[in-house]
């Protein structure tokens, strides 16, 4: 059963490859070869991490690539929001061996902010992307409707971190990565501006939803960090 926690296969792997005297190989071998059988050995050890990775590859090839096309058909939110929301929950899998669904519902907001990221970069680009039939939903929408897709993730995201607070999934010293609500408000002001008549003007709208996704990370780290020293 080892076999299935990641982290036991880690740990063995190492202590194999710096095991010069081959104390440990031949044990090792005995037990996985007994238990599995050459053949479903190598094919576990081929299946397990592929799978993962196929994840991955799905998500982030898949975005804009045929023959999913999912940004095309609407979904490169989501996609973006399954990536970077799973991306810990999968790190965490590989060196614990288990899975955290407090660490999945913590990864929301940093999730819902990034999808917001890729959403907004689409309004430069909206009349090209119709042309070139890559309809996501800036596209699919008109302007003056789409622009309140942004406000609407920023809600979602900036509403899940104090439920997230309130319910005990995080811990109080998370609050101070709300911060960067006011930088989401900034940017959410400029594309309501902008977005229907002046679209190249969203640069400045652009740039602060990227320091809103990294001083939310940086500081909910920074306060999980403290909270494992400091109990409020």
């Amino acid at each position: 059963m080892a076999l299935v926690n990641p982290l036991q296969v880690f740990r063995t792997a190492s202590m194999v490859l710096f095991d010069s005297q081959l104390v440990l190989l031949g044990p090792s071998a005995y037990v996985i070869l007994d238990q599995f059988g050459e053949a479903g050995y190598i094919a576990w050890a081929l299946v397990y991490p592929g799978v993962l990775g196929l994840c991955g590859i799905v998500l982030g090839w898949g975005y804009s690539a045929p023959p999913l096309n999912l940004n095309s058909r609407g979904l490169g939110e989501v996609s973006v929001l399954a990536g970077f929301g799973l991306l810990p929950l999968v790190t965490y899998l590989v060196q614990t061996g288990a899975l955290s669904w407090t660490l999945l519902l913590a990864s929301l907001p940093v999730g819902l902010l990034t999808a917001n990221l890729l959403y907004i970069n689409q309004f430069p680009d909206r009349q090209a992307d119709i042309q070139a039939y890559k309809l996501h939903w800036v596209a699919r929408l008109s302007a003056h409707v789409a622009r309140w897709g942004y406000v609407l993730i920023a809600l979602l995201a900036w509403l899940t971190l104090p439920v997230l607070i309130v319910s005990g999934v995080l811990p109080l010293l998370a609050s101070i990565s709300a911060l960067p609500v006011v930088l989401s408000i900034k940017a959410a002001r400029i594309l309501l501006r902008h977005a229907a008549a002046t679209p190249q003007k969203l640069a400045p709208a652009i740039e602060l939803t990227i320091l809103a996704v990294l001083s939310h990370g940086a500081l909910l780290t920074l306060a999980l960090v403290m909270a494992s020293f400091v109990t409020i």
